[in-house]
């Protein structure tokens, strides 16, 4: 999971470096051909555009998983969610029961909800049948998509198998699963009036309002937490 973050944001970084040398920064552009090189240098520059907002996209949904999610997962758990225990990026198959979503290549946050060790009998090189103890999980992860209009998170119920504490978690299936807009604490009902200080923005375009990272937390383990008593019931 490290790795996939780290390359994500350096790619970013090294986006916004190539978009910046060829709007000028840091250097003036060479125009070798007046009728041709203008034309050329406004393509490059709208291919940067590109790059920078597919980078941007793609490290907003990791912030997204790995911070609020993570943090509101913990919340509501009362344990800390971890990376890599539930398996390894959500694959195309395991998306058939969500719409339009492309999620993230990025392994999804996971909760364990319960755990058991299981025992499995296999045959050694020598034909006799030796006992293996492996422990099943049953998970909660969370991963998410994004596109130009969106950013969502989606929650899985995932079964792993784990043959010891050196081996990557095996994902044996998953299933998306809704998340609950029932009745809720008093914590998420507090998040209809508005703090007392609050950023000022302009009521010019879409953005009329701005929530801080600690309202989206409290709003979504309020929710985490009603989705999580649906199942155990």
């Amino acid at each position: 999971t490290g790795r996939f973050v780290r390359d994500a944001f350096e790619s970013l970084t090294r986006s916004i470096d190539i978009l910046g040398r060829r709007v000028g920064v840091g250097g003036v552009w060479d125009d070798l051909d007046k009728n041709i090189s203008p034309s050329l240098r406004e393509k490059s520059i709208m291919q940067s555009c590109t790059d920078v907002r597919e980078s941007l996209m793609t490290c907003s949904g990791i912030a997204a998983v790995y911070g609020v999610g993570a943090i509101s997962a913990s919340v509501a758990s009362g344990v800390n969610a971890v990376p890599d225990i539930a398996g390894g990026p959500i694959a195309p198959a395991e998306q058939k029961n969500v719409k339009n979503s492309s999620f993230l290549a990025v392994p999804p946050i996971g909760v364990v909800m319960s755990q058991q060790m299981k025992e499995e009998e296999s045959l050694n090189a020598d034909g006799e049948i030796s006992i293996i103890t492996k422990l099943e999980r049953h998970v909660c992860g969370i991963t998410s998509s994004v596109s130009q209009q969106s950013l969502t998170l989606h929650l899985f119920e995932i079964c792993t198998t784990l043959g010891s504490t050196t081996e990557i978690a095996k994902r044996l299936n998953s299933r998306a699963m809704p998340i609950e807009l029932g009745k809720v604490s008093d914590v998420e009902d507090s998040l209809t009036q508005p703090p007392s200080k609050r950023a000022k923005v302009e009521t010019k375009g879409p953005i009329t309002s701005i929530r801080t990272i600690i309202d989206e937390v409290e709003y979504l383990s309020a929710r985490l937490s009603v989705t999580w008593d649906t199942w155990v019931s």
